[in-house]
């Protein structure tokens, strides 16, 4: 964990990390990323992955990805989960039009990844069932 501050509006380099003594072969750049994690004074605010390799050279293990639905009153839940690190992991609707609240996203084994779905966003009413159908998920493997 490292702090650091920053002006609104602006940009720098505050930290620089050096991986030299873990990256020592291309096995191990090939194999391994690194998941950070931003937070203000509010609390979280964004996270995202690094490859320390071209995604074409990386070595992705089938993510084994699979979902769960959760329904609200307003929306419908996707919790995401995969077995693997997965990289660019879309979630589309095959017969059914809508926006989610996330497009894509990278998900490392033990974490869920929430895609919320609003019923006003979808093209027709459906129930949670016929959602749970209609899922498509993928990620580069």
């Amino acid at each position: 964990e490292q702090e650091g501050s920053q002006e609104s509006l602006s940009s720098s380099m505050w930290n620089k990390l050096d991986f030299n003594d873990i990256l020592t072969t291309g096995e191990k750049r090939r194999n391994i990323y690194l998941k950070y994690e931003l937070y203000s004074r509010e609390g979280f605010v964004s996270s995202g992955t690094v490859l320390f390799d071209k995604p074409k050279y990386f070595e992705f293990k089938n993510p084994n990805l699979s979902f769960d639905i959760k329904e609200d009153e307003d929306k419908f839940s996707i919790i995401v989960k995969a077995e693997a690190f997965a990289k660019y992991v879309e979630v589309s609707l095959k017969d059914i039009d809508s926006k989610f609240s996330i497009n894509y996203f990278d998900i490392i084994p033990g974490e869920t990844v929430v895609v919320d779905i609003e019923k006003e966003w979808l093209s027709r009413a459906v129930i949670a069932e016929e959602l749970k159908e209609n899922i498509s998920l993928r990620s580069i493997y």
